[in-house]
């Protein structure tokens, strides 16, 4: 089993290896940004309730609604707050987030298929959950299993960099690196 600050941290990886193979999914004109890692969470769970609140906005605004909830629901210790548990998050109104109420939905029921389930970490089974769609697994499990050949090209920020680029483009090329494609195509834009 991996240690957890290695998955994390991604550190794990040899990136310039993982540089050297997706440089052939860029020409030459377009360089790639050296020694992005893959960003791991520390639970699947945390992955799940970061692709919602991320579902369909900016990057910014995704993590002041994860700072809000963090500061609203999170446990206490000391000063500083730890993410929610699925406890907490299944029984709050979210008052506090300006996102919609079938949002707002989405996240109590991840959150309760963790308090009644005994398999939490594949979210394939999340699909059957209204509000979770392909995007808000393969988005989980690229940060909360550290998933190294997730390809986002759903994602409407990978579909504007492809659509700057002056080439032809096959993700399929990236394999079994398409997660850092995803992130070099996000640092693009």
């Amino acid at each position: 089993m991996l240690n957890p600050e290695i998955r994390l941290l991604d550190l794990d990886v040899d990136i310039h290896a993982v540089e050297q193979d997706l440089q052939q999914s860029f020409v030459d004109t377009t360089s790639i940004k050296t020694g992005l890692r893959l960003p791991g969470t520390w639970s699947m769970f945390e992955a799940g309730i970061r692709a919602i609140l991320g579902q369909q906005i900016s990057v910014v605004a995704a993590r002041n609604l994860v700072t809000t909830l963090v500061a609203e629901v999170g446990q206490s210790i000391g000063t500083n707050k730890l993410f929610p548990l699925p406890q907490s998050i299944a029984k709050s109104e979210f008052n506090f987030l300006t996102i919609p109420a079938s949002r707002k939905q989405t996240l109590r029921n991840l959150a309760q298929h963790y308090v009644s389930h005994d398999t939490l970490n594949d979210p394939q089974q999340w699909l059957t959950l209204k509000g979770i769609g392909p995007w808000t697994v393969d988005y989980a499990q690229l940060r909360g299993l550290s998933d190294s050949d997730i390809y986002l090209g759903g994602d409407l920020g990978v579909k504007n960099a492809i659509g700057k680029l002056a080439h032809d483009f096959n993700p399929d090329l990236a394999s079994p690196w398409r997660s850092y494609l995803t992130l070099q195509l996000w640092n693009q834009l």
